[in-house]
């Protein structure tokens, strides 16, 4: 039991470590205090062009937020391997909307009416 336990805990960290390197991609940090970094009208031009990229129906935040905080026990299949399964399973159905928003993203990032 021990060698699978620590199979499925790798596996889980892996996992982790995948959803967090989305979430860094795509929900870099507070947008609020980023924006503050900028004039009023660039600030409200770049807030109106990401909220247009980012939509509130992905749930990105909830998603990324439990699955990066799994505490999982590999003692039974319910308090496991099931839950991991299914979290991996949203994850690659979203994984086309996480990478068209982080696509989409970069193309901002490299708008120079924003960042030159």
């Amino acid at each position: 039991m021990s060698n699978q336990n620590l199979r499925l805990t790798m596996a889980l960290e892996s996992f982790k470590a995948e959803v967090n390197t989305y979430a860094k991609k795509i929900r870099p940090g507070n947008f609020d205090s980023f924006l503050d970094k900028f004039d009023d009208q660039t600030s409200s031009d770049l807030k109106s062009t990401i909220s247009k990229v980012i939509p509130d129906d992905l749930g990105m935040n909830e998603f990324f937020k439990r699955a990066s905080s799994l505490d999982i026990h590999f003692q039974g299949e319910s308090t496991g391997l099931i839950p991991l399964a299914h979290e991996e399973k949203q994850f690659f159905e979203n994984q086309t909307n996480f990478d068209l928003v982080k696509s989409r993203l970069e193309s901002i990032v490299n708008d120079p009416q924003f960042f030159q």
